[in-house]
């Protein structure tokens, strides 16, 4: 369905500008280079999921959505960074709309009017900036 909030943690797919090969677990995911599924706590604690580490040039991909009408759409963003989040509906496409990203200890929410063709659409999410930021959620309306 194309209206509410959704977690990030459902992510079909996270690209960043820098390319990686290796498949296995090593230093390049732990030291902050890519974005990544993760949580605050430990493991068993009722904490919720959220992608962190998205740095200029990282991408969040979303499928499938029954877009009808929308014409709002918010992120929930905590970020040590300064740059904007643009919304796509194609990893490579153009941004239909952009949201401001400024520095925040806190999870912030942030708006903006946007208009997506109704049909059934991918939402991609790409931040470009300086930084690093965390997205727990996105609303659509």
């Amino acid at each position: 369905k194309g209206k509410g909030e959704y977690p990030a943690y459902i992510a079909c797919n996270l690209f960043s500008k820098t390319e990686q090969y290796n498949q296995t677990h090593n230093e390049a995911w732990v030291d902050g280079r890519f974005p990544k599924i993760t949580q605050d706590g430990k493991d068993g604690d009722e904490e919720p999921g959220y992608i962190s580490n998205m740095r200029d040039g990282a991408i969040a991909g979303f499928k499938y959505f029954d877009i009808k009408d929308l014409k709002k759409i918010s992120i929930k963003t905590r970020a040590y960074a300064n740059g904007c989040m643009e919304i796509k509906t194609s990893w490579d496409g153009k941004a239909l709309a952009s949201i401001p990203i400024k520095s925040s200890t806190i999870w912030m929410n942030r708006t903006t009017n946007i208009s997506i063709p109704d049909g059934t659409q991918s939402l991609y999410f790409e931040f470009k900036g300086t930084g690093g930021v965390s997205l727990a959620s996105f609303t659509l309306e």
